[in-house]
């Protein structure tokens, strides 16, 4: 799989610190996509409340693109919230694209 991941901040300077800890937490996410090349654009931004947040648009082939954010009193904790919202998507998105009654469904007619 190919993963790429696109990061910027708005209102904030993305550290090289800040990059790896998103690069280390989106590894998460390669169990769910081992066939397909993976865009990933995450914005990370301080509003003027202080308040942190990370966004993220996951872009992949036969996959509807998936949106998720997360907020936090840190950027880190913005970053985790996000993972763990993009984490149970991915997990949503894999099983609609398995068909798990194909296996489990009655035949047509009684044999007799």
């Amino acid at each position: 799989m190919t993963v790429h991941v696109e990061i910027s901040g708005i209102h904030l300077e993305v550290t090289p610190a800040l990059s790896g800890y998103v690069h280390d937490k989106f590894r998460r996410l390669e169990r769910y996509c081992t066939d397909l090349p993976v865009q990933i654009h995450v914005t990370l931004a301080v509003d003027k409340k202080f308040d942190h947040r990370a966004e993220a648009t996951l872009h992949a082939p036969r996959i509807a693109p998936i949106h998720a954010s997360g907020n936090g009193s840190d950027m880190y904790v913005a970053i985790d919230a996000l993972i763990e919202k993009l984490d149970r998507l991915m997990a949503k998105q894999k099983d609609k694209r398995h068909n798990h009654h194909h296996g489990d469904m009655p035949p047509l007619v009684d044999e007799l």
